[in-house]
């Protein structure tokens, strides 16, 4: 399986925050010890509640299965908790912090709506690992984290769609941008991305920017109102996910388009769909971030702070494109959601 690469945060600050995180998480010389005490022992014996989106979301379902298995197989007990609302999630959470766990290991809904939470688990020592996106700056320093690198995935795209509008003939063009939720970090990371890239082509203009809340059913329906509003002005979409960009191959062909030819569609979080696409010739290009490899990431690093290794406290992962030329290549890695 093609694994994305870590980045490992090692500054001086984030040196002097894990030294800190362990030694709150950590024994002190005492017999009783604090949830979470990272004794060396690995995931055996240890509750870690799981708070992250629910199985109906395609991304979600795939990183709680791979999770939740690899827990439970080195003696672990998951306890999952999930929702796709993030008020209900802020509830879950502190529910979660009341019992006491070994670990809360949490992909974060709604960034600012977790402040508080995240401040009370620091307080009540209770560690922390914040996965795919960041937290608010503010409370960065009171979890780990092991995130994607977003801006990366945003630039990805960026070049998805430019390469892909060329190819196509097209001189100027209106896109579309059919994004995850506008309340989490990592989205607003990847438009940072994209319009980075992008601000090299002006040519090509964006339309509008549509908060999908990483819903595909709602999505489908958003993209549909697209081509319905601007017409031929829409030449490209932009999905963060491929479950979100390919209901708008679909929604132009409907609407009397040829994907690839007069319609470009790019994406991102790669799934099976989007490489069959890929290879069928509809679906120009998308992005790794798999649920898989985010979950194994995640594993590796609950597994490597329980045995004692003092991992760093931030590792980000890099992510790579998926075009016709590499398909083959990410298919593996791709195919399992």
């Amino acid at each position: 399986m093609t694994r994305a690469s870590v980045r490992k945060t090692t500054g001086v600050l984030a040196a002097v925050s894990v030294l800190a995180l362990v030694a709150a998480c950590g024994g002190s010389g005492e017999d009783e010890k604090e949830s979470g005490d990272s004794d060396g022992g690995g995931i055996a014996g240890k509750r870690i509640v799981l708070v992250a989106g629910s199985n109906t979301n395609p991304w979600a379902g795939y990183f709680n299965e791979v999770f939740t298995t690899a827990v439970e197989k080195a003696g672990g007990e998951a306890d999952q908790q999930l929702t796709l609302d993030s008020a209900e999630q802020v509830q879950l959470f502190n529910q979660a912090l009341s019992s006491h766990p070994d670990l809360i290991a949490t992909e974060l809904l709604d960034t600012s709506a977790m402040i508080a939470s995240l401040k009370k688990a620091a307080q009540m020592k209770v560690p922390v690992v914040v996965f795919d996106g960041p937290p608010d700056p503010s409370v960065l320093d009171d979890v780990m984290t092991v995130t994607s690198n977003d801006e990366q995935l945003g630039e990805i795209a960026g070049q998805n769609l430019v390469e892909g509008m060329e190819a196509a003939g097209m001189d100027s063009g209106g896109y579309v941008i059919m994004s995850g939720s506008l309340s989490m970090i990592l989205t607003n990371n990847r438009l940072d991305g994209f319009h980075a890239y992008m601000a090299d082509y002006p040519q090509y203009e964006e339309l509008e920017i549509l908060d999908t809340g990483w819903d595909p059913e709602k999505a489908t329906e958003q993209v549909t109102q697209m081509f319905a509003k601007y017409g031929d002005d829409l030449s490209a979409v932009y999905g963060m996910a491929d479950y979100l960009a390919l209901p708008a191959i679909q929604a132009g062909q409907q609407a009397g388009r040829t994907p690839n030819k007069d319609l470009v569609v790019v994406g991102g979080n790669c799934f099976k769909a989007g490489i069959d696409a890929i290879k069928a010739g509809t679906y120009y290009a998308t992005g790794t971030q798999d649920p898989g490899t985010m979950a194994e990431q995640t594993v590796e690093y609950v597994t490597q702070y329980f045995a004692g290794e003092d991992p760093p406290q931030h590792t980000t992962a890099d992510w790579d494109r998926v075009t016709k030329e590499t398909v083959d290549q990410f298919a593996e890695q791709c195919s399992h959601a």
